[in-house]
């Protein structure tokens, strides 16, 4: 859908983008059409594709499909199949060879579209929300990520950017979000507890008003705990992202090499979720970039990676459902 979304050019009393839910299952079905195309060219042209030059026991002995399908008759996705295993599995090592190179990443960062971004509402049609207008929320997000990629690496807000790798990813809801990891040169690596406090906030900012709406509306967890046990998050009594995070008076890595963010408990504010109102305090932030936050007003998770002990499981996250990668 992602990709057709590209194509579906907005026309003044177009009937098709005014079809709301209908409009998104005409082009669910017409991205299901391209995409069945493809996998049949795939199935009916394994010849051509070479697929008998890593099947069956090559693949076996390397542990690229399961023993039980060694002898019958299996259709290989080539690595330019974008949703294969191997291409996932090709991007992860291309960019575990990156760390070869230049050692661990300093910075993750998980950049979120905002539905309520004034590009994507005044677009809107009259009785229309953003999650009608797919096509909308694409091309605005789109030139979001572009502007994000121009400040990072051209302006170097952060640092001077060696290398990166940039995953776009789109949630069950229909959002996208940008996944990506930068490593910095020698002279701006993060190194010790005052350059993580430099590039990484975790609390509310009291001095800065337009700053302060920017986190209360994109970067508060939840609530969730015991503000609210039935929330998504929860799982078997506690929070899968493992908030509330405890308060501390500094920042630390703990013994797994991830940092834990300065939490001072010195600030509360009303937080309006539907019918609810809930307490918030800083134990609910996501950690972000001051700078980041203001400029884009959207969700923009940032994260140090301070030790090495992090790279294989980051990489593995952020390639589980590859759609879009740079170099």
């Amino acid at each position: 859908m992602q990709y057709y979304n590209y194509r579906l050019h907005y026309r003044p009393n177009s009937y098709l983008h005014m079809c709301r839910r209908l409009f998104q299952q005409f082009a669910l079905d017409s991205w299901v059409k391209i995409e069945s195309n493809r996998l049949n060219w795939i199935r009916f042209n394994q010849q051509e594709l070479r697929a008998s030059n890593y099947r069956h026991l090559r693949d076996a002995l390397s542990n690229d499909i399961q023993t039980n399908n060694i002898g019958r008759s299996v259709t290989i996705l080539p690595s330019s199949y974008t949703y294969g295993p191997r291409a996932m599995n090709l991007k992860y090592h291309d960019a575990m060879a990156i760390v070869s190179q230049y050692g661990k990443p300093s910075l993750f960062a998980t950049f979120t579209c905002n539905p309520k971004d004034p590009a994507i509402t005044r677009e809107l049609n009259e009785g229309e929300n953003a999650m009608d207008r797919q096509d909308l929320i694409v091309r605005v997000f789109k030139l979001k990520v572009e502007k994000f990629d121009d400040y990072m690496r051209k302006h170097q807000v952060l640092g001077e950017v060696i290398a990166h790798v940039d995953v776009i990813e789109y949630q069950k809801r229909g959002l996208p979000h940008l996944h990506a990891i930068y490593w910095f040169s020698e002279e701006d690596k993060l190194r010790n507890i005052q350059d993580f406090d430099k590039v990484v906030t975790a609390e509310l900012p009291t001095d800065d008003e337009v700053l302060f709406e920017t986190i209360k509306t994109c970067m508060i967890h939840g609530p969730c705990g015991h503000l609210n046990p039935n929330a998504q998050c929860m799982k078997n009594g506690k929070c899968t992202k493992g908030f509330p995070k405890p308060f501390t008076d500094k920042t630390y890595t703990d013994s797994k090499g991830y940092p834990i963010y300065r939490r001072r408990n010195n600030i509360t504010i009303e937080l309006r979720k539907g019918n609810e109102t809930f307490i918030i305090d800083n134990s609910y932030v996501v950690p972000y970039n001051r700078a980041l936050s203001r400029m884009f007003n959207a969700h923009i998770n940032i994260e140090i990676c301070s030790t090495v002990l992090s790279c294989k499981y980051l990489f593995k996250y952020t390639h589980k459902g590859i759609l879009f990668y740079f170099l």
